[in-house]
């Protein structure tokens, strides 16, 4: 038995021996790095783009001096944005009411200046002032030139209650009220715990008055005061948009398709293409155009062995591109939005008889805005960056894992220092390590069988044992 398991460890342990190296590569890259820093980031160059072998850069790596495969992550770059907070302290008049009247607006009087900014509310309908009670709250909020996000208070109540249900109305003219928002405030305490809600949202709410009641007309809610806040989201400098130029060349219809004239465009390369943009080479010039991927549909049999292979084109995009000349001005219609962030080529065809025949090629410009590389600099440099490989699989480390951990645990988010690379090699041994990969690979998946049936052979044994046991101590 001491045997069996012995055995099994051992082949456990050859089967996970098959670890990446910097060879299994095609290409290798030196970062330079500065500084002492627990994350490092670098913004993809096309070279790594045009050398990654699967569209989705699982074939990308980093290595330290020793040899060791360090987490990282693909992201994408997007515009930073900063996000401001301002209170805005509004003027408050509390409505009076003697409990005969729930409303309160017949006994209300309100003087207002020539700008509409309240001066004065008066709502006192009882000759004893001390009979009538706050029923509401009339907001002035005329000078506000900005949208509501939410209202902060500073109340207290004299009911038991400390649970009050706000009704929140709006109105132009102190005539006419439309709802708003019902929401909730609370003080609550239970054995030293504190539990106080005090805002009431508006979810960017604009008017010059605002209006506060609640359903409890026992009791007395008194405002101290009210702040207005307003959010505002400034954004940054867009990132950088890089362009490459290309073209795209006449190439033979489909069979079932002999109406349209084919161009096919190479990018050679996986980058996170967005934009395309298509010269039209000559002025006063229209063109019907359809913007296409080609697709392989494969068919197999119950074995998984492929029986055929048929190539198909996708439709990206349909629309008119136009070239005008205007009085001293060329116009034409803007770049066009598609995702070719997986593909290497696209096509695109026009209707037969719309271009000249002499009429071979088109220029073409792509964009993209690059990814941003973030590892983790665990151990010592120099750092390697290694891409482009058919047979490695994705990274078994989850730096996305960390970095969540990371900020739900530790409020902090992980902010790469920026780094450059250096011009990538090609490496010599690539050829004979891609077929040691492979050969591995198979390999493990045998070794990962044996490991199956002996453990399964392990079960049956134990399983059997027991079973004689029990049968003995019966007898």
């Amino acid at each position: 038995m001491r045997k069996l398991i012995g055995i099994t460890l051992a082949l456990l342990y050859f089967s996970t021996s098959f670890a990446v190296t910097k060879n299994d590569f095609k290409y290798n890259a030196n970062l330079k790095v500065t500084g002492d820093h627990p994350v490092y980031k670098l913004i993809l160059p096309f070279d790594v783009y045009q050398g990654v072998k699967q569209s989705n850069l699982d074939d990308i790596r980093i290595f330290n001096s020793d040899g060791v495969v360090l987490p990282h992550a693909v992201r994408n770059i997007k515009t930073q944005k900063k996000v401001q907070y301002r209170y805005t302290a509004l003027a408050i008049f509390p409505v009076r009411s003697n409990g005969k009247n729930k409303d309160g607006n017949l006994s209300i009087k309100i003087n207002k200046n020539s700008k509409g900014t309240i001066v004065n509310i008066d709502s006192t309908q009882t000759s004893k002032k001390d009979d009538s009670k706050i029923s509401m709250y009339i907001i002035d909020a005329s000078n506000v030139k900005f949208y509501i996000n939410s209202l902060k208070l500073d109340w207290r109540s004299d009911s038991k209650e400390k649970i009050v249900s706000i009704l929140v109305e709006k109105s132009n003219d102190l005539v006419n009220w439309k709802h708003v928002n019902r929401d909730t405030l609370t003080k609550l305490s239970y054995q030293g715990h504190q539990f106080n809600r005090n805002a009431i949202s508006l979810n960017g709410t604009r008017a010059k008055y605002f209006r506060l009641s609640w359903e409890n007309t026992s009791a007395t809610i008194t405002i101290n005061s009210i702040k207005a806040l307003h959010q505002t989201v400034t954004s940054g400098q867009p990132p950088k948009r890089h362009w490459r130029n290309l073209e795209a060349v006449k190439i033979k219809s489909p069979a079932e398709d002999k109406n349209h004239i084919y161009f096919k465009s190479t990018i050679d390369a996986y980058a996170p293409i967005d934009r395309v943009a298509i010269t039209l080479p000559y002025r006063n010039m229209t063109l019907n155009t359809k913007l296409l991927r080609q697709k392989i549909q494969t068919n197999r049999n119950r074995r998984g062995k492929v029986i055929s292979q048929h190539k198909y084109y996708q439709l990206l995009w349909s629309g008119l591109l136009y070239k005008v000349k205007i009085k001293n001005n060329i116009i034409s219609n803007r770049d066009i939005p598609v995702n070719l962030s997986q593909q290497r080529e696209f096509y695109f065809k026009v209707p037969i008889g719309t271009i000249p025949d002499k009429l071979n090629k088109f220029n073409v410009k792509v964009s993209w805005i690059p990814n941003k590389l973030l590892f983790l600099a665990q151990g010592s440099g120099p750092y390697t960056l290694a891409y482009g490989s058919k047979t490695a699989g994705p990274s078994r480390f989850n730096f996305e894992t960390l970095a969540n951990l990371i900020k739900s645990t530790h409020k902090n988010s992980i902010q790469g220092v920026a780094i450059s690379i250096d011009t990538p090699t090609k490496v010599s041994a690539y050829k004979d390590a891609n077929r040691d990969s492979a050969r591995a690979d198979k390999s493990t998946r045998w070794i990962l069988w044996a490991v199956l049936l002996i453990g399964v052979g392990f079960l049956g044994f134990m399983t059997r044992k027991i079973t004689l046991q029990m049968k003995e101590n019966a007898d």
